[in-house]
């Protein structure tokens, strides 16, 4: 029985080592969720604008190109006339980059009247918010989805 008293405390230590291992890590250690900011939504229609030649309208789950018979939903308004637009941005690691979500809302005027509801238009994409205040597209691809608004 000797003989197995030391493996039984090496298998035990081994155990309480992998236990370690696999346990949560120390909260009061890990850096605090990025907090979600608002960047200016003028600005970001406007660097959608600019890039429209560049965009590649992606699937907002996979971020995949939309295939050729979504297109012709694809629409970025050319002004903001009318449209509640709002942003939720998420700082990337890189200074000064985000991943933001530029929603657009607006009546949904092809609808008849007694049954209209607004619409929204989403459009995520990562930017560089420059030190004049304007954005740099960082990647053509921009996620994109329209719902009835809530």
């Amino acid at each position: 029985m000797t003989a197995s008293k030391p493996f039984f405390g090496i298998v035990l230590g081994a155990a309480l080592v992998g236990l370690a291992a696999c346990t949560a890590p120390d909260e009061t250690n890990a850096p605090p969720p990025a907090e979600p900011v608002s960047l200016d939504p003028d600005g970001l229609h406007a660097v959608l604008i600019e890039e429209a030649d560049t965009i590649v309208p992606s699937i907002w789950q996979t971020g995949e190109p939309a295939p050729e018979t979504a297109l012709a939903f694809w629409h970025v308004p050319p002004t903001l006339d009318d449209i509640i637009a709002t942003s939720d941005c998420t700082a990337l690691d890189e200074v000064n980059t985000y991943d933001c979500t530029l929603t657009l809302r607006a009546p949904n005027y092809d609808a008849d009247e007694d049954e209209r509801r607004d619409v929204e238009a989403l459009f995520r994409f990562n930017v560089r918010d420059n030190e004049d205040g304007t954005f740099t597209l960082l990647d053509p691809a921009v996620r994109w989805a329209v719902r009835d608004a809530e």
